[in-house]
């Protein structure tokens, strides 16, 4: 996560457009057609209606996201917030629009990283 700029990235879940189920909480940063970051944890709030701390939820967890980016060559990377080990990836061209992203099985959170493709 550290290959990121975050001085020109902000507070963005507009680019997660559908697959995140009921009790996952997601959290998205981007700068829009250069850099994203997702992260997203299965949890509840601690007591309901309160929103101060949460209670996470294990289990055997995958996700099929579906993410709106432009056009343009990336590389996506699938991280364990743990451990900062690099679950899975892959490089693709993507014409812009709506694109799925089959999140590696995870236990309790994962995150997901999405730059350009250096060619």
């Amino acid at each position: 996560m550290y290959s990121f700029d975050f001085l020109k990235m902000s507070p963005d879940r507009g680019f997660v457009i559908g697959g995140i189920p009921s009790g996952v909480f997601c959290r998205g940063i981007s700068e829009t057609g250069r850099q994203y970051a997702l992260y997203h944890h299965h949890s509840a709030y601690k007591q309901p209606g309160s929103q101060s701390s949460y209670v996470v939820e294990p289990g055997r967890y995958v996700e099929d996201l579906l993410l709106h980016l432009p056009g343009g060559a990336y590389k996506a990377d699938w991280i364990d917030p743990a451990s900062g080990k690099v679950l899975s990836n892959e490089t693709f061209i993507h014409q812009g629009g709506d694109r799925i992203f089959h999140a590696p099985e995870h236990v309790v959170d994962v995150a997901l990283r999405i730059r350009p493709e250096r060619q």
